[in-house]
């Protein structure tokens, strides 16, 4: 199980992106939730990149969203070329 003390890092990780940049899309924003109600079992050996990738994908199923599919890799002449976290 993960600490609440790295859940509450990743909550108050500041938006790499803000409204002030020229992006063509809409920053994606839902709520956070504290670092009291976590609860979400994570392998503490995994690499921190997919721990908040679990991070992400606890606020966005806790806002009412589900997954047709996760972590989707794009392949092609036997060569990954990417990775779709969800869809």
């Amino acid at each position: 199980m993960i600490s609440t003390k790295e859940y509450k890092g990743y909550i108050e990780t500041p938006y790499l992106f803000s409204k002030c940049h020229d992006l063509p899309f809409d920053i994606f924003n839902y709520p956070l939730f504290s670092e009291n109600s976590f609860n979400l079992a994570t392998n503490k050996l995994l690499r921190l990149g997919n721990r908040v990738e679990q991070y992400a994908f606890y606020q966005l199923k806790e806002n009412g969203y589900s997954f047709l599919a996760q972590n989707l890799q794009i392949i092609a002449n036997k060569k990954t070329l990417g990775e779709l976290d969800c869809i």
